[in-house]
């Protein structure tokens, strides 16, 4: 069995396929339903949404940061950005209790993978190198 096929068949186990959202689908769901449609849209005095804050996804550049999205073309452009880097779409998971950097998951094997060797690689580095201190 590969590892990404345990990994996916834990996390089916873990969240569920009633918490797993797919895809585009993301817009159909708070916050993500609430935001304009274009960034030009956007009232910048005035950009969190109600009941949310600042909305953020994982990063697709950097495994350990997130990224804020202001409008629905923004996870659009993530969307595409991810399938182009993973090859599927993101899955997403939503969890309004967490804090604002947890909010957000992303839960499929291969971006888990992926940032988990972003950290691993940046953890060595610093354990090699130092942090600047």
């Amino acid at each position: 069995m590969s590892i990404r096929k345990l990994i996916r068949e834990q996390l089916e186990e873990m969240i569920g396929s009633d918490n797993a959202i797919k895809g585009v689908e993301i817009l159909n769901y708070f916050p993500f339903s609430e935001l304009p449609e274009t960034r030009a849209d956007v009232d910048w005095s005035n950009r969190d949404v109600k009941g949310w804050g600042t909305v953020h996804v994982p990063s697709v550049q950097e495994g350990d940061a997130s990224q804020g999205v202001f409008g629905k073309d923004d996870i659009h452009e993530y969307i595409n950005h991810f399938n182009r880097k993973f090859g599927e779409e993101p899955i997403f998971v939503l969890n309004q209790a967490a804090p604002w950097y947890g909010k957000v998951k992303i839960v499929n094997p291969s971006y888990i993978e992926w940032s988990n060797e972003y950290k691993n690689g940046k953890q060595s580095f610093v354990n090699q190198f130092g942090s600047g201190d």
